[in-house]
């Protein structure tokens, strides 16, 4: 699996922390799916909002967990908002998403 990451320079494979970039060109490789903007979703998601910020492997480990629990279900809709609302202020808008282009 790791065979298809892409490095953004020739130390980035010996970092602890992921960075935007990292989510961004990795997306296809990790999930399976080809798309930045969803990257840059669930790299705004793990940094809590805050661009610029490095993911931990314990903060990426917290933040997928509930996503692949079979027993939490019920909370899949709550997590997709939390994705989904980029500025934290409980409401999703335009704005959100218009953030991401």
């Amino acid at each position: 699996m790791t065979d298809n990451l892409i490095y953004s320079d020739t130390t980035a494979h010996l970092s602890i922390y992921l960075t935007e970039e990292n989510f961004m060109q990795n997306s296809k490789a990790v999930f399976g799916v080809d798309c930045p903007f969803f990257g840059k979703l669930l790299y705004l998601y793990m940094a809590r909002g805050f661009d610029r910020a490095k993911i931990s492997l314990h903060r990426f480990i917290e933040s997928l967990h509930p996503l692949f629990n079979p027993d939490n279900r019920q909370n899949y809709p709550k997590i997709v908002f939390e994705i989904l609302d980029i500025d934290r202020d409980q409401q999703l808008n335009i704005m959100n998403l218009l953030h991401l282009q």
